[in-house]
């Protein structure tokens, strides 16, 4: 599990597949059907079913690489971080070593014949030297031992477990995210519930934040232009909490996107809402809104609507099937305002089957039931915004692991952890030093003992 290969390997492997994923996952419009490759996709797409490719992020093909992947990083960091620990025990190693083992298997700095006066530096004069060189020092009486960044030595653990962390981010992130939609009618605070979003997609363990937020809309800005880019519309959006505090106010548009974690909100389409009131014999009033999508792209016509009324048990009572009606003048579907629409409502008794509403009905107008027992008035119709939101709390986590991973690996990679030891000759005439360097990408030993030796020589004549 520690073979860099094998991580490499798994490595290029995923970047291929994700590639490969992201093309499959490539819809028409997308593609802009280069070479047909729209039609090639969709041809081969039973046999991306029967090898699960169909859905290529939660294929085993792609998980147990993850998987080998993620314990490789693991094994890795654990044994990176117990070699720092290791290595970090060389200054206790370098004071052991005794003098015959230090000239051994060092070098020879300075001799007396070198310097002007014919005597070595002091060893105080050699601490000095390398505290300006950057070493912290480990003095005993007859050596001085030296660091030069020590703690440089954790940068490559530290940045082993940071993606250690990214993997466990990117997993739980994806078993607790979800893709909901929400349609918020025009000047109507709509809270952000079950029953007013629709969760497109969302992970295993995925909890939704009933009424912790609510949307309102104002303006739906259709046609808004900024420096010169014309957006299909950028509606003035407010989202707030549960007491009505704000917590964003905005225009939103592509680029342009209400971040509240974890919640990112997208702007996505719009449509048109009707609101109904039922009244039942008792006078009780039931309202009911219902959303509209527009069929076509000059927007005048859109999808009839069947939905449900059930009484305070959740049982269905009427079954409702609305539509709305264009106005034609001389053969041609002419605009109206939208306190001037109508539609057709048909309503039927879910328990008897029987019709008891089957009419034109017209805004701020009320139709009533053939049994009396039940009046619809149809209160307003206004557009609405619908939202994509991505409710994520991984966003952040994982842009703050990229930025750490950034600054360990530039650690790793552009500094060189020294340890030096050194010590005078038992007979005063020669200064050896004895040093170890990790990750000598860029500095040697060699140039080193160069650095100290030019450097105790120069103390030596000032």
């Amino acid at each position: 599990m520690r073979a860099p290969r094998l991580a490499a390997g798994l490595l290029l492997y995923l970047t291929i597949y994700a590639i490969l994923a992201t093309l499959l996952a490539q819809n028409d419009g997308e593609f802009g059907n280069i070479n047909g490759m729209y039609e090639r996709i969709v041809a081969i797409q039973p046999i991306l079913q029967k090898v699960a490719l169909d859905r290529p992020y939660s294929a085993p093909w792609f998980l147990i690489p993850l998987l080998f992947l993620f314990l490789c990083t693991i094994s890795c960091a654990i044994k990176r971080t117990l070699l720092a620990f290791k290595r970090r025990k060389i200054v206790g190693k370098l004071d052991d070593l005794t003098s015959e083992t230090l000239q051994k298997r060092g070098v020879r700095l300075v001799t007396s014949a070198q310097t002007e006066d014919g005597s070595l530096p002091s060893m105080d004069k050699v601490a000095h030297v390398l505290e300006e060189e950057g070493f912290s020092l480990y003095t005993t009486d007859d050596r001085v031992i030296g660091s030069r960044a020590r703690w440089a030595l954790f940068a490559s653990p530290i940045f082993h477990w940071i993606l250690v962390f990214s993997f466990l981010v990117v997993g739980i992130g994806q078993l607790t995210r979800a893709d909901i939609s929400v349609r918020v009618p025009l000047n109507k605070e709509t809270p952000f519930s079950v029953d007013n979003t629709l969760i497109e997609n969302a992970g295993l363990l995925y909890r939704f934040p009933e009424n912790r937020y609510q949307m309102l809309v104002t303006d739906l800005n259709l046609g808004f232009s900024e420096d010169g880019i014309i957006r299909t519309m950028a509606p003035e959006t407010t989202l707030m909490d549960s007491q009505g505090r704000i917590i964003r106010h905005q225009l939103v548009y592509p680029n342009n996107t209400i971040r509240a974690w974890p919640l990112m909100i997208h702007a996505h389409d719009y449509g048109l809402a009707a609101f109904f009131s039922f009244i039942n014999a008792d006078g009780s009033t039931v309202p009911v809104t219902v959303t509209m999508q527009f069929v076509s792209e000059t927007r005048d016509l859109t999808d009839p609507i069947t939905f449900e009324m059930s009484d305070s048990s959740e049982n269905p009572l009427f079954q409702i099937d609305f539509i709305l009606t264009p106005e034609f003048e001389n053969g041609r579907m002419i605009p109206i305002r939208m306190s001037e629409s109508k539609g057709h409502i048909k309503i039927v008794d879910l328990y008897s089957n029987a019709i008891v509403i089957d009419e034109e009905i017209k805004v701020g107008k009320t139709v009533t039931a053939v049994t009396n027992d039940l009046e619809v008035s149809f209160d307003e119709l206004t557009y609405y915004a619908q939202f994509r939101v991505v409710d994520d709390w991984s966003v952040y986590p994982l842009y703050l692991s990229l930025i750490l991973s950034l600054i360990a690996v530039g650690v790793a990679l552009l500094t060189t952890p020294m340890f030096l030891v050194i010590e005078q000759s038992s007979d005063e005439n020669s200064l050896f030093a004895y040093g170890r360097i990790y990750r000598p990408y860029s500095y040697s030993v060699d140039e080193m003992y160069e650095l100290i030796s030019r450097a105790l020589l120069r103390q030596s004549r000032e």
